[in-house]
């Protein structure tokens, strides 16, 4: 259904070339008369480059010989043959439907593509690759091919563009990331596998973004120090897209000579980060003898590179007293070893203390008088 330009050199030195014409037939046309008027192509007036333009209706593919025939004014006729190429098309894509074109990152999508080759379509592939995806095969029902997509986690926020792969049963590779609005006519100059590619519709998706996921680091807990200290407190923040900022509002972890309750965290090695770029947030928090006992909150918030951020999250941290030697028996951390031990023990000395009891009454003189009268 492409048009394409075909010129014949021609020359007569008596000057009484009265026509040139081609045989269209082999590729579906009939016999035509080329120009040398600049009509249909040609270039030049008067040049000896006779031209028309040509076009393949049918399904013929491959090289294929026409000839040309030149006729003086007296009708002498020479007729020359030339191979030209007709080249297969890959299948075009008439339709694309995905459903919902929008998501995050490992959302499901349908994608349903309509495709047609006159030689008839062979395969019809969606190819993610180029987001770290795999090449995702399509299943033909009767009239679409359809599959399910996941979105690649390769792939940014934003509108993306998809690719599709086509073969035709001849073996004709395609790739393209657009579809034709036009429909087939049967009646049209171009022949009936034509389809109009004046309005080319990308295929895209649009890729929504997700926050940031702080994970929650469970029971904190830091003891209250005899004198002024700073404890290390670790974060795991991780975002697809590379975290912009993580801070944290210390509350009473606040060192006293800062007036702004929200703190930087960092991930670069210093100020207490043991690894460099590992997703492990660090800030320091100051512990002081004024420090109240008890559970108190810090709040954490992160944005990542798409300025997308968090929630505050709030994280609870428990300041204790330092544990005694000897913990009491309203102590939470009494545990059942100590408990065991302590009760041996008492056990132990009660056997001690009874038997030298008994071995003590034993010397007595009056061991075997009831009364003390014998």
């Amino acid at each position: 259904g492409s048009v394409a330009t075909l010129v014949a050199d021609v020359s007569d030195i008596d000057w009484n070339l009265e026509q040139v014409t081609v045989d269209l037939t082999p590729i579906g046309g009939g016999i035509v008369v080329m120009n040398d008027r600049g009509l249909d192509g040609d270039a030049a007036i008067g040049d000896d480059k006779y031209t028309t333009r040509i076009v393949v209706p049918g399904l013929t593919v491959g090289n294929v010989s026409l000839s040309v025939s030149a006729i003086d004014s007296f009708d002498v006729t020479t007729i020359f043959s030339k191979e030209i190429s007709v080249v297969n098309q890959a299948p075009r894509l008439t339709s694309v439907e995905i459903l919902p074109n929008q998501g995050p990152r490992g959302a499901i999508m349908a994608v349903n593509v309509a495709a047609y080759d006159g030689h008839g379509v062979a395969s019809v592939d969606l190819d993610l690759r180029d987001y770290g995806g795999e090449v995702v095969s399509m299943n033909y029902t009767g009239q679409v091919w359809t599959a399910m997509m996941v979105i690649p986690d390769g792939m940014s926020p934003g509108t993306q563009s998809l690719k599709v792969i086509t073969i035709d049963e001849l073996g004709k590779v395609g790739v393209t990331s657009t579809w034709l609005n036009g429909v087939r006519d049967l009646e049209s100059q171009y022949g009936p596998h034509f389809i109009p590619d004046d309005e080319k519709i990308p295929i895209e998706i649009f890729v929504e973004n997700s926050a940031p996921e702080i994970n929650s680091p469970g029971l904190v807990k830091y003891t209250r120090p005899d004198s002024a200290t700073t404890e290390i407190f670790e974060l795991e923040i991780t975002d697809q897209d590379g975290i912009s900022n993580a801070r944290v509002n210390l509350g009473v972890f606040l060192p006293i000579d800062q007036q702004n309750p929200w703190v930087q965290m960092n991930d670069n090695g210093i100020n207490g980060d043991r690894v460099p770029n590992d997703g492990i947030f660090t800030v320091q928090l100051s512990l002081r003898t004024s420090t109240p006992i008890g559970t108190h909150e810090i709040l954490v918030q992160a944005i990542d590179n798409f300025d997308v951020a968090t929630a505050v999250m709030p994280i609870s941290v428990t300041v204790e007293e330092e544990s005694g030697i000897i913990p009491s028996l309203d102590s939470e951390q009494l545990s059942v070893s100590v408990l065991v031990g302590i009760l041996i023990a008492f056990t132990l000395v009660a056997g001690v203390a009874v038997f030298v009891l008994m071995r003590r009454g034993k010397d007595k003189d009056y061991v075997n008088d009831r009364f003390g009268f014998e």
